[in-house]
């Protein structure tokens, strides 16, 4: 059991699933949020129609002063590994990043606050294309207003959307086949769970985050499973945040998996 992020660069990351399946163990990352069994239930809902066809997930940073380059390494990677619960595997992402209102460039690779490897710029806009066919999206921008907020993730479907706050503590619907706020037809419900059963057959939704993560791990170790945050699945939380700087300082989009497993901020460094 490891906290985010495992590694710091693929690399790292591929060399350590590897030790760990050489020797049969198990690895999982504090990624909580899709050890809820409300996310889960709530998964179980989209798959069945839910909100129609996904077509779009839309994730924001908490946005306060580590915005841009630090919140997609530390909040946001917990919003790509539940964005992969939803879409799946990534094909290929597009990223935009900057500082003080342009292109990061040479020198503007920086260690962050806490120590999880290279950071870059304070404002993100990254474009996903998933396996499923949905398209994803992440903003951050430092120092917004709303102190965090608007932490969030939200699935579009052709027949209405769920929103999720960022740490998966409330689930909301707007069930709708368009959009269209300003007729004040549109309002979010909370999503009802009254009913739901959870895996160990209860409705104890409340069940400390960190607890269940071990459960889960024990019983992956007792049934030869992955973890439901793997090591596997946060490496590609981790890819898809390097495919945002390798998009940047390349100028396109870059397919996934990514074919350099460097840090693709080390050519950017002072």
């Amino acid at each position: 059991y490891c906290e985010k992020p495992m590694t710091s660069d693929l690399a790292s990351a591929d060399r350590v699933i590897a030790a760990a399946d050489a020797k049969g163990r198990k690895i999982a990352v504090a990624h909580q949020n899709v050890y809820l069994p409300q996310l889960q239930e709530v998964r179980r809902r989209v798959a069945d129609g839910l909100i129609g066809t996904l077509l779009e997930l839309r994730g924001v940073g908490k946005q306060d002063r580590r915005g841009g380059g630090e919140d997609m390494l530390v909040l946001g990677t917990h919003l790509f590994n539940t964005m992969r619960c939803f879409g799946g595997d990534v094909s290929w992402v597009s990223g935009h990043v900057t500082v003080n209102g342009r292109e990061i460039g040479k020198g503007d690779a920086r260690e962050p606050t806490e120590p999880i490897g290279l950071i870059a710029g304070d404002a993100v806009n990254a474009y996903y294309s998933f396996a499923n066919g949905a398209t994803g999206s992440f903003v951050s921008r430092a120092n917004q207003p709303g102190t965090g907020r608007g932490y969030s993730l939200q699935l579009v479907g052709d027949a209405g959307s769920v929103a999720m706050r960022g740490a998966g503590s409330d689930f909301v619907i707007a069930r709708h086949d368009y959009w269209a706020p300003w007729d004040g037809a549109d309002g979010w419900d909370t999503i009802d769970f009254a009913g739901a059963i959870n895996k160990d057959g209860n409705q104890d939704f409340n069940k400390d985050r960190n607890q269940l993560v071990i459960e889960d791990l024990i019983d992956a170790i007792n049934s030869d499973r992955e973890p439901l945050s793997s090591a596997r699945s946060a490496r590609a939380a981790l890819e898809m945040i390097h495919g945002v700087y390798a998009s940047q300082i390349k100028g396109e989009r870059i397919p996934v998996p990514l074919s350099e497993r460097g840090h693709p901020l080390e050519q950017l460094r002072s």
